[in-house]
């Protein structure tokens, strides 16, 4: 059989060898690991990663801490419907969780507060959307959003990159036609 946990509001800081524990930014305080003053939280660090002025204004976009709490939200809830699918959780709560938004401020906040962001993120969600945010992370751990979400962030990406070289195709062929008699100098 499998595990199955419910996550709600307010959860407990990271333990030492999950999250963020055991790697930069913790400090033990009371015999909890908690966010030091100076760690850097990973929502911040997405836009510090490629300068502006280089950067694809999509690929950007795909990247954005919005979009990828967005698709943390996105396999939560397919997660919650597969859930209802088979009769664990009841079908009425996707309504309430459907309503759910992402709040980058609310996130931030709550970051701080318990040093994991996945963490926030749930925590965040809850606030806003109530008892059936209870329903929310059940049997997943914080790789499975992760690693999903960053999976359908890379496949968004792949599919601009490839729309990008097809239309760069599509331009250097046009131009070798165009300068097919056009004589070159040689070696």
């Amino acid at each position: 059989d499998h595990v199955r946990r419910t996550r709600g509001p307010n959860l407990t800081a990271p333990s030492p060898n999950k999250g963020m524990g055991g790697r930069r930014g913790l400090v033990q305080e009371h015999g909890i690991n908690r966010p030091s003053p100076t760690a850097r939280h990973p929502h911040k660090e997405t836009g510090r990663r490629l300068i502006p002025r280089y950067a694809h204004p999509e690929m950007s976009d795909i990247f954005s801490p919005q979009t990828r709490y967005e698709l943390w939200l996105k396999v939560e809830l397919e997660v919650c419907d597969g859930w209802a699918d088979i009769g664990e959780i009841p079908r009425s709560a996707l309504a309430s969780l459907a309503r759910a938004r992402v709040d980058l401020d609310r996130i931030a906040r709550l970051e701080e507060r318990v040093g994991h962001d996945v963490v926030a993120f749930l925590d965040s969600i809850a606030e806003a959307v109530g008892e059936d945010a209870r329903y929310l992370h059940r049997g997943l751990t914080s790789s499975d959003i992760l690693d999903t979400a960053l999976a359908l962030q890379l496949v968004r990406a792949s599919d601009l990159l490839l729309n990008d070289v097809d239309r760069l195709s599509s331009v250097v062929r046009r131009r070798a036609i165009e300068e097919r008699d056009t004589l070159m100098a040689g070696r």
